[in-house]
């Protein structure tokens, strides 16, 4: 496996869990979203930032790691 593709995976995946969290937290599902744009909106926004976030502190994490 490439890094390119690890780091696309890992993309994804912070994606699933990020989105995922949102719900939890939220309580707004994909059918909620479905019949409205603006909702679908904000929630895809929520879980851009929420995965950055969850990213950066795996890396920060792994480099910490490494750094013992």
């Amino acid at each position: 496996m490439s890094a390119q593709h690890h780091h696309k995976d890992m993309d994804i995946t912070f994606m699933v869990l990020a989105g995922n969290f949102d719900e939890k937290n939220t309580g707004v599902t994909s059918l909620d979203t479905a019949h409205d744009r603006k909702l679908a909106t904000e929630q895809a926004m929520r879980s851009i930032r929420g995965a950055v976030v969850l990213q950066n502190y795996f890396r920060r994490t792994v480099n910490e790691l490494d750094a013992l």
